[in-house]
């Protein structure tokens, strides 16, 4: 008997009260960590803790809906920015939703990190005694302590990168078990629906996904002899999708679009500003110390037992590559959309590749690797907590007075007629689901400049702390700087409302330049 017929004898797993009372708390345990995690989030829509990103999907989504293709009014045409095919996915619950998608966006982290830490442990529990399966399925979920701050996905809200870890570690997780089956002469229509379904989302978050799926499939093709059809036919379908993602984006670009070769750009913009030896040492190294760590820990997992997969492997490696990408995209912080599915993939293979060993003796390197895996997510976990507790307490203390400049908001909404652009403070833009648009500066004196008819700014009032003028990107005086084209027509304790009597030449070109993209008036 191989060691897959034997991982699924049934004689092998005995069902015990402490199998039953171990699923039970873990269960319990994901439960509460992603219900923790989306009230976090929720509770941040309410009181403006998200700006610009999860609203642009919105609108983007929105605007498709009535005809007007990937429009957003703060760079033109999303799909010009990101093959975000996701988006036309999600279209059926934009359409029920309508207003209220974007409490479903920020939900998407919460139910796929739960879903991803639920199928995990039970996949573990065919291979290994289900403490193991509960001790290493716990190390996953603590991901080295950024959980919280990263799914919480500070500012944004929601992107669509923040799901692709758990994307290819389900759909990984999916083609493991039915390669077990398989060994069995078996098959199983959920595992194949399974690797399906997030195979497809995972290639239609964006093209970059794509791009790694080639590179997965491409990785297991070379190493895996045993399924060469299998992965050559998702090599040459993620290579379509990546080539159709790449068609797309040179479609939809406009001129207000930025592109990735900015962020690259900036990249070597920041090294030429800053001394060669201060970007090693202040950016660099603190970047990799945590990518390093689990690094290690891999490898220390590899050696533990010394079975190749070629599927974990390859998941390892697509995380690591990913994380280049990031970084040369300026981003160095793992609690990004970036990078956290970096964390995810490494923190994933190292579970599987401690799961493929049925052998309870622990040796050197498998001790090193739960060393690091789960003590490492213990002590960092602190900080997790930290932020819980801190953001809660800042919810708090500014819930009264959001409450107060919401209610001055929608009396002002009158004033602004539902089919002209409006420009918004960044962070009170979840009371503007239901209207057109974009956050200020931009449509007024930023790209898409011009487009905006009218101009929402707070006024100066001694009830809203500096710290939350500073939260919503506008200041008092920013009233004098459109003063040539606004004139003010209404306020409130609050706001302020501009209506629009002058376009200067300038602006008038980019909204003429924009008008070809959004029938709107001229």
């Amino acid at each position: 008997m191989n060691f897959y017929e034997h991982s699924l004898n049934p004689k092998m797993h005995n069902s015990t009260r402490l199998d039953k009372f171990l699923t039970i708390i873990y269960l319990a345990i994901v439960f509460l960590m992603a219900v923790l995690i989306a009230y976090l989030k929720l509770r941040g829509l309410f009181l403006w803790n998200y700006t610009s990103d999860i609203f642009i999907f919105d609108q983007v989504m929105g605007n498709t809906l009535t005809g007007n293709f990937g429009i957003d009014f703060t760079y033109g045409n999303q799909f010009g920015e990101h093959a975000f095919f996701i988006l036309l996915l999600l279209l059926p619950f934009k359409l029920i939703l309508n207003n209220n998608m974007v409490f479903m966006l920020a939900l998407l982290g919460p139910i796929f990190y739960a879903f991803s830490g639920i199928l995990l442990f039970f996949h573990l529990k065919t291979s290994i005694r289900t403490i193991g399966a509960f001790i290493l399925s716990l190390s996953y979920l603590l991901l080295f302590g950024i959980t919280y701050r990263a799914l919480f996905e500070s500012l944004y809200g929601f992107h669509p990168d923040i799901l692709a870890g758990f994307c290819m570690l389900l759909f990984t997780i999916c083609i493991l078990e039915q390669q077990k089956l398989n060994r069995l002469n078996k098959n199983s229509k959920y595992y194949l629906a399974g690797f399906g379904l997030f195979y497809i989302i995972f290639v239609s978050l964006k093209q970059e996904m794509a791009l790694l799926a080639m590179i997965f499939f491409f990785l297991t093709y070379l190493f895996d002899k045993r399924h060469k059809r299998f992965n050559l036919c998702f090599l040459l379908v993620s290579s379509m999708i990546f080539l159709l993602g790449t068609a797309f984006v040179s479609i939809f670009q406009t001129e207000f679009n930025r592109g990735n070769a900015t962020l690259i750009h900036n990249f070597f913009v920041l090294i030429q500003k800053e001394k060669l030896n201060i970007f090693l040492k202040d950016i660099v190294i603190k970047y990799y110390f945590y990518i390093g760590l689990l690094t290690i820990a891999f490898l220390s997992a590899f050696l533990s037992n010394l079975q190749f997969n070629s599927y974990i492997f390859a998941m390892f490696l697509i995380a690591i590559l990913k994380s280049t990408f990031a970084f040369l995209s300026n981003d160095f912080s793992l609690l990004t959309w970036h990078n956290f599915p970096c964390v995810v993939l490494i923190t994933g293979a190292i579970t599987l590749q401690l799961g493929i060993d049925n052998r309870s003796k622990i040796n050197l390197f498998r001790f090193t690797t739960l060393l690091i895996f789960l003590l490492s997510g213990i002590i960092f976990v602190k900080n997790d907590l930290a932020f819980f507790f801190n953001k809660n307490m800042a919810y708090e203390s500014r819930s009264e007075i959001i409450g107060k400049m919401s209610s001055a908001i929608h009396s002002i909404k009158a004033e602004i007629p539902e089919d002209k652009i409006v420009a918004v403070p960044a962070m009170s833009a979840v009371e503007w689901v239901d209207r057109m648009c974009t956050f200020y500066d931009r449509g007024v004196n930023s790209p898409p400049r011009g487009i905006a008819d009218y101009v929402v700014l707070p006024k100066e009032n001694n009830d809203i702390p500096l710290s939350l003028f500073c939260l919503i990107y506008c200041r008092p005086n920013e009233s004098n700087k459109i003063k040539n084209e606004f004139s003010l027509i209404k306020e409130n304790g609050y706001f302020m409302v501009f209506r629009r009597y002058h376009i200067s030449k300038k602006n008038l070109e980019s909204r003429l330049k924009f008008i070809k993209y959004f029938n709107m008036p001229k």
